[in-house]
């Protein structure tokens, strides 16, 4: 597959999801893609650290070792979308992504 020659932007998108739509022209399609895969990481990210939050507060068992594990899930979720980014392909996240709303 050829190189797209905002991958790497797209890829940034995983970290800092506004970013690429600031510095790159936002009719581009696979950034804004990658954009939108990222902000809804964001999203599930914050909802499931409140969630988890509630949880830990209200005094449920295992709290700390569920908050390393939803960690270590957001994580791979992050390195898996900028891998895929810097292939200059446009696969949706892996369990997450089909859900992504259409941001942007």
């Amino acid at each position: 597959m050829a190189k797209r020659k905002n991958a790497s932007m797209a890829a940034l998108a995983y970290i800092i999801f506004f970013l690429p739509g600031i510095m790159v022209d936002r009719k581009d399609e696979f950034v804004r893609f990658h954009m939108r895969q990222g902000a809804w990481l964001l999203v599930v990210a914050l909802a499931l650290q409140g969630l988890l939050s509630l949880w830990v507060f209200w005094g449920m068992p295992l709290g700390g070792m569920l908050r390393g594990l939803i960690r270590v899930f957001l994580i791979i979720q992050v390195a898996i979308g900028g891998m895929t980014a810097l292939r200059s392909e446009q696969k949706e996240l892996p369990l997450i992504g089909k859900y992504a709303p259409k941001f942007f």
